[in-house]
């Protein structure tokens, strides 16, 4: 089993899969490996990743998603799930982010909701159906058994003093980007994701080679059997992993996986 995180690993920054890339993953699939996708994004954001890896035509392959928190089978058929924040955890955090002038983008099945009163921000225009809110209490209260995860974003000169003021709550914290946190339920990471998907897929964990290159990876290294970084990762990704590829922008995990693929199934 081969397990990735998508941004900043398997995409490039144009938020696309190389060609080559693209082919070394298919090629290992038609030779019967898993290809996992393990993202932050909820599956309707990763679906058409899998779509260009071809993942209908292989039963092996899937999805953990939202950090862990639900798998998926190669079709999107869920596989798994643990339960999501709930509104008290949202009334905890936006006093965090109140207090500290940060912003909170609040993850739900099918919206998502931008509290950022004190720091408004400019979102990519690849989020879609977003709703600006000025309270909380502006979040319709029966959507809440739908919140999927939190994040927090702070300039990146703030951002490590308000991660230390989060570390010591109950949740699963991690710094994704130099600016975002992301937060989901304590112990829902990705690296208990990879445990219960080699469960239901029936592999050891050692022979799971992990591909990530931010802090919601390292759990997931940590439970591969082999671990690689990219060569963009975060130095503390880097620092726990067995191996650096090149970075995501460089076919990092194309070429990596190249090496280990006996010659005739090298893409050229």
């Amino acid at each position: 089993m081969i397990v990735m995180d998508l941004d900043g690993t398997l995409l490039t920054s144009q938020r696309t899969i190389s060609p080559y890339t693209k082919n070394v993953l298919i090629e290992l699939q038609k030779n019967n490996i898993s290809i996992i996708l393990a993202t932050g994004r909820i599956y309707d954001k990763a679906k058409d990743i899998g779509k260009q890896l071809e993942f209908f035509r292989y039963p092996q392959s899937g999805y953990i998603c939202v950090n862990g928190l639900r798998l998926y089978d190669n079709k999107g058929q869920l596989l798994y799930q643990k339960p999501g924040l709930s509104y008290k955890d949202v009334q905890i955090l936006s006093k965090y982010v109140v207090k500290y002038h940060a912003s909170m983008r609040l993850v739900f099945e099918n919206h998502v909701y931008i509290f950022d009163k004190n720091n408004p921000i400019q979102l990519p225009n690849y989020f879609k159906n977003t709703i600006r809110i000025n309270n909380i209490d502006d979040i319709p209260l029966d959507v809440h058994d739908q919140l999927l995860k939190i994040v927090i974003m702070q300039s990146s000169d703030k951002i490590d003093k308000l991660m230390n003021v989060l570390k010591d709550l109950s949740y699963e914290i991690c710094k994704v980007e130099n600016d975002s946190i992301e937060i989901t339920p304590l112990n829902v990471n990705k690296g208990n994701g990879l445990i219960k998907m080699s469960q239901l897929k029936h592999i050891d964990c050692e022979n799971v080679i992990a591909f990530g290159n931010g802090e919601n990876d390292i759990s997931m290294l940590k439970a591969a059997g082999r671990s690689i970084a990219m060569g963009n990762a975060f130095d503390n990704v880097k620092q726990i992993s067995d191996d650096v590829c090149l970075d995501h922008d460089s076919n990092g995990i194309g070429i990596y996986l190249s090496s280990l693929m006996p010659k005739k199934d090298v893409m050229n």
